[in-house]
């Protein structure tokens, strides 16, 4: 593992170069990027936008929700914001919760407040708040934040999550993780905006054995909240949730998996690629 001192020293470009061998065995294209992959790493470095940095953010964002699509659709706070976990204290939250770093990783569910561990559940928090995303993937939105921790309501241990890839304000494919914190999981697949089950599937993820019975109660106003949160940006991935038939917002991503998926089907990475229509830029 490289130590983040030496990570800071090394230029971006260089450093993406490096991550994309490391992860496709081949250098970028920065030049003439045709792949999903290749063009979210050109994005990294010249689509910096100071609004992705609140928009990333999991706390600074739920502003922004509620005044592009409406509060309702925001999973409500029980607690926080806290600048660190010392800050928490755990007497005054529900019975069940979930905790949060705004900016990283960390996520801490609660189902059962005395079988919680919150000790080390702070430790691990801690830990979140110290890791900057940007030094790992070079996501530029991550680089100026401030993370803090946040705890939201408890939607159970089998909320599915619902993966909008939009591109200039057009949803086009939905990938649904389902069975997250089963033995068996977790399980991705990938479907078109009519429903269709794709046979493409992301190689960290097997598919789900029904995947017919997963589109959500409310397929077609997810698609109108992805249309609509993702509006002028070249690639973005709109995260929801389903609660009582109605859509819940989850996260705003603009790397799915900091642009290193893999499919099993190399045609999708260069499908998804034809879809970015990357804005102008005067090369370095």
């Amino acid at each position: 593992m490289v130590p983040l001192i030496v990570k800071k020293l090394i230029p971006d470009k260089v450093y993406l170069q490096l991550m994309y061998y490391h992860h496709n065995r081949r250098f970028i294209n920065f030049r003439k990027p045709q792949s999903f992959s290749e063009k979210q790493q050109w994005l990294k470095l010249y689509n910096r936008k100071p609004e992705y940095t609140i928009m990333a953010d999991k706390y600074a964002v739920r502003k922004y929700i509620e005044e592009v699509i409406g509060k309702q659709y925001l999973v409500p706070l029980v607690g926080g914001p806290w600048n660190c976990s010392d800050e928490i204290d755990i007497s005054r939250l529900p019975e069940q919760f979930v905790l949060k770093c705004s900016n990283g990783h960390g996520v801490e569910i609660c189902s059962q407040k005395d079988k919680f561990d919150f000790e080390a559940a702070k430790k691990r928090l801690e830990k979140s708040l110290r890791n900057n995303l940007f030094w790992y993937g070079r996501e530029w939105p991550y680089k100026n934040s401030k993370s803090c921790i946040i705890a939201e309501e408890y939607l159970g241990n089998d909320a599915i999550d619902y993966k909008f890839y939009c591109f200039n304000g057009a949803p086009k494919y939905l990938f649904i993780v389902t069975n997250r914190f089963q033995p068996n999981g977790p399980n991705g697949d990938y479907f078109d905006m009519n429903g269709n089950h794709l046979k493409v599937r992301d190689i960290e993820f097997y598919n789900n054995p029904t995947p017919n019975s997963l589109l959500p109660s409310s397929f077609e106003e997810m698609k109108t909240i992805a249309q609509k949160l993702s509006q002028g940006i070249p690639f973005v991935r709109i995260d929801l949730y389903e609660r009582k038939e109605k859509p819940i917002f989850g996260e705003i991503t603009f790397f799915d998996s900091s642009g290193f998926s893999k499919f099993d089907q190399p045609d999708f990475d260069y499908e998804l690629g034809r879809l970015i229509k990357l804005p102008e830029k005067k090369y370095n």
